[in-house]
């Protein structure tokens, strides 16, 4: 714990931030932090209690403006700390913003592999420490900050390989946000290097499993699209593939392994999966010939609300009639 370090403009305890209810306060109170902070001397005297202070900066926080403004002072020391202390503490860093995830902890990542080496980070966000955590959206906020690594530092920086293989073993996770992340890692993957390497090392990595073949299957399926995620530059990472749930069954239809091997997991996808997608029908892109008929059940199947019985004919099958007035009419 700090305790009540009396730095100038910073004579309060940390240790009471987290239970002050009013967010402005919250946010005087790291405001006040940030001011001290800028101050070299100030920054020296709070290293000894770096631990604590990375621990209430990374600590969990409901309201954004509170959380955008400790995000703002966590990039800010992670910028100035001397390299041997922030190599001290970079798990740590890593942890707390895989449990936060979303854009911002992304660009405070991004600044943290500015400082250090990005690879032994990415590395780390693939190593079973993080993969095999218990919560899905924590292994999920890893890869998601794997992607925006790959997407954001030149290709050269990393271990494709190593980094193929670890993010395989992600791709039988049982969850499906974990699944399509790691598929778009292995899209990724597949770009700065070449889709044959992947599939080399997965099928490594699958051959003997059970389900194997159909992990092969997906990740074929999933490079013939030629599709990556999107990085935007607020931090956000947004997935390629539209995977179809309740909310979205009337928008978005795809097709192929790779959806089917998601949509095999448990649990719910990621919504940053779906947002601000418009219509789009889209197939396995592998050499095979599309089947028109299966495309037109599957979207009377979902008109339907997925019950498996096909309409008779499709709602976009209206024809223009034209009147003795002049005027179009449509009839189905």
């Amino acid at each position: 714990m700090l305790g009540n370090i009396c730095l100038p403009e910073f004579n309060f305890s940390l240790s009471g931030m987290e239970e002050r209810k009013d967010f402005r306060l919250r946010s005087k109170a790291i405001c006040a932090m940030e001011d001290a902070l800028k101050l070299s001397d100030n920054l020296a005297l709070v290293q000894p209690y770096l631990d604590s202070l990375l621990r209430t900066l990374l600590s969990a926080e409901n309201h954004p403006d509170v959380l955008e403004d400790r995000r703002r002072v966590l990039s800010n020391l992670i910028s100035r700390l001397p390299l041997e202390n922030l190599e001290d503490h970079v798990s740590q860093i890593v942890t707390g913003l895989c449990r936060q995830g979303g854009a911002g902890a992304n660009l405070v990542a991004k600044n943290l592999m500015q400082r250090l080496p990005t690879a032994a980070i990415v590395l780390k966000l693939l190593s079973n420490e993080f993969l095999q955590a218990r919560s899905s959206k924590f292994r999920e906020n890893a890869l998601q900050m794997v992607i925006y690594a790959l997407l954001t530092f030149p290709s050269t920086y990393f271990d494709v390989a190593n980094c193929v293989e670890r993010t395989a073993k992600a791709a039988l996770d049982r969850k499906k946000r974990v699944r399509q992340a790691a598929l778009d890692v292995l899209a990724v993957l597949g770009q700065i290097s070449s889709p044959k390497i992947v599939t080399e090392v997965v099928t490594k990595v699958a051959e003997y499993r059970k389900d194997g073949l159909l992990l092969i299957a997906a990740v074929k399926a999933r490079l013939a699209r030629k599709q990556l995620p999107l990085v935007h530059a607020d931090g956000d990472v947004q997935y390629a593939l539209k995977v179809p749930t309740s909310s979205n069954v009337g928008s978005v239809i795809m097709f192929g392994s790779d959806i089917e091997w998601i949509c095999s997991g448990s649990g719910s996808v990621s919504p940053t999966s779906t947002k601000n997608r418009s219509y789009k029908i889209q197939g396995q892109d592998s050499g095979r010939p599309f089947d028109e008929r299966r495309i037109t059940d599957g979207l009377n199947r979902y008109a339907n609300g997925n019950t498996g019985t096909p309409t008779k004919k499709s709602p976009w099958s209206r024809i223009p009639v034209k009147n003795s007035s002049g005027s179009v009419s449509y009839c189905t």
